[in-house]
């Protein structure tokens, strides 16, 4: 059973609090203070932590990381909300999109509030980026953004967080090597958890436990490539794909797990 608490977020007017995003920096290096998400993401180095110190909810336009590994996450005592501006949700601008480096988010509320004049992307879009998630919330109206996005992250690991409303909670995509592990979850998404394969898996590792899937569909299995054992005509040396779930709560109403061959020369 998912032992989360389930609060709102405060119902604020979106706005920027004075130095409510602290920069903490290495030993020796002194804390710098910044008005907005987006300042205080431009100007972090690799390694460093942003603690959030106000409420918010705080706007931003959405953020991107290229190479600079960081951690995001809650003061001590607050609550603080990121949405996405009118500006970013017009572009269709994910809150964070991290390249080729680690990202770690905790205690924080990540939230898209509105249509785009296109599909909505993500809230968080990471491009080959190990991922970290520890009691955050997603939450999504009246668009279908993805919460979390994975694209090619050899390792993405999300515990005690809580998603609302979008199309998928999380989203990995290609992996040729890595695990995916998602424990102590609320996902009342319309899709909880799915997997796109369109390259060939060399290991690949899902553990869901002590989740609650409240959606349409628990857990999705998306195969676009034809895998490269199949059309060899051999076994391969090892299991190249394994799949743990154990504990969970699956209240959908549609399918728990879902399989879909997409690749066109396995149809022929």
């Amino acid at each position: 059973i998912v032992k989360v608490k389930l609060e709102a977020p405060p119902a604020a007017v979106a706005k920027a609090e004075k130095g409510a995003f602290v920069l903490l920096g290495g030993k020796g290096v002194a804390e710098r203070k910044f008005d907005t998400f987006d300042e205080a993401v431009a100007v972090a180095e690799h390694g460093d932590v942003i603690e959030v110190c106000g409420n918010g909810p705080l706007e931003t336009v959405g953020v991107e990381v290229h190479g600079r590994a960081l951690v995001i996450r809650a003061a001590p005592g607050c609550q603080p909300v990121l949405s996405l501006s009118a500006t970013g949700r017009d572009k269709n601008r994910p809150i964070i999109l991290a390249h080729s480096a680690a990202l770690a988010l905790e205690g924080l509320t990540f939230q898209r509030n509105g249509s785009s004049p296109t599909e909505a992307l993500a809230l968080i879009l990471t491009e080959i980026s190990p991922l970290r998630v520890a009691n955050c919330r997603f939450v999504v109206k009246h668009n279908n953004a993805v919460a979390i996005w994975n694209n090619l992250s050899p390792m993405v690991d999300v515990r005690n967080c809580v998603f609302v409303g979008s199309r998928d909670a999380v989203l990995w995509a290609n992996p040729k090597e890595g695990t995916l592990s998602v424990d102590n979850c609320l996902l009342a998404t319309w899709g909880g958890v799915g997997f796109n394969h369109a390259d060939q898996v060399q290991r690949v590792d899902v553990r869901l436990t002590h989740n609650t899937f409240a959606g349409g569909i628990a857990v999705t299995f998306a195969i676009h490539a034809v895998p490269d054992f199949f059309t060899a005509g051999s076994k391969p040396e090892a299991k190249r794909f394994r799949l743990e779930a154990e504990n969970n709560v699956f209240a959908v109403t549609g399918q728990t797990f879902r399989a879909i061959q997409l690749a066109a020369a396995w149809k022929e």
